[in-house]
């Protein structure tokens, strides 16, 4: 998923650095209540990139190379924290 240009945000949970800045959007799901992700976004791409499937981020910072960010509802026996390397991220042309 993408985000368009124009998508409300960035929120106050913005992180700057390794030539990405990353923030957390929030949506309504598919059964009306509200969920978030993680938006990531570097120099050439033209929108911000969604990194889904990894929960609801808290907060997320930038670090070593990797974006790393705390789940709000972690499910039981799962990590509350997460990280994508930041090569790991391909950019959208």
């Amino acid at each position: 998923m993408i985000v368009p240009p124009g998508q409300p945000g960035p929120t106050p949970d913005l992180a700057v650095g390794s030539g990405l800045v990353g923030w957390i959007v929030s949506y309504p799901g598919a059964d009306g209540s509200w969920t978030s992700a993680p938006v990531v976004w570097r120099a050439g791409d033209t929108v911000g990139r969604v990194i889904g499937g990894q929960g609801q981020p808290d907060w997320l910072v930038i670090e070593v190379g990797s974006l790393l960010w705390r789940e709000s509802l972690p499910l039981p026996g799962h990590p509350d924290t997460h990280a994508v390397l930041i090569s790991a991220i391909p950019l959208i042309p």
